[in-house]
């Protein structure tokens, strides 16, 4: 089966999913199996445009928020309709000689993921954009055995996080 994502923190500087997964293995198998995405498109939660919306912790936008509107309304010296490359760029921190950003001064995300107890299931997060150039967080698993583990995209504030 595919993986339930529930919202369960969400701040100006992050949103944090659970992300839960019940081992079940399809019959026959699907590629749907120990894997699904977080989207970005105002959907229902779990979605990055809506949930990030429900953050509240003080005046002024989100700086999140602009990152993940970075597919709608661009960012800095990036057009809207991003590419893969720069969505991981803005949201994963994945910019390679700053080749995408071009600046380390930018602002910019991480994703992380932390497994639940038991850790006997192998957990991966990416980003990537959806057919309208928004970026999206994708979340694999292992599958077979029950497992948990909680997504965090959280906005970096020192060029160390």
């Amino acid at each position: 089966m595919g993986i339930a994502f529930t919202l369960v923190d969400a701040t100006k500087y992050r949103l944090r999913y659970l992300a839960v997964q019940d081992g079940v293995i399809s019959s026959p198998p699907v590629a749907a199996d120990g894997f699904d995405t977080i989207g970005n498109d105002a959907s229902p939660t779990p979605d990055l445009k809506t949930d990030i919306l429900t953050a509240g912790g003080g005046v002024g936008p989100s700086p999140l928020q602009a990152l993940i509107d970075a597919g709608r309304n661009g960012y800095k010296h990036l057009a809207a309709d991003l590419s893969q490359a720069e969505a991981r760029a803005l949201l994963n921190s994945d910019d390679a000689a700053s080749a995408v950003l071009t600046n380390n001064n930018m602002g910019r995300a991480v994703v992380t993921m932390l497994k639940k107890p038991p850790v006997t299931v192998h957990w991966a997060a990416d980003v990537n954009v959806d057919g309208s150039g928004n970026p999206v967080i994708e979340v694999r698993s292992d599958v077979g055995t029950p497992a948990a583990a909680y997504v965090d995209l959280h906005f970096r504030h020192t060029d160390d996080l």
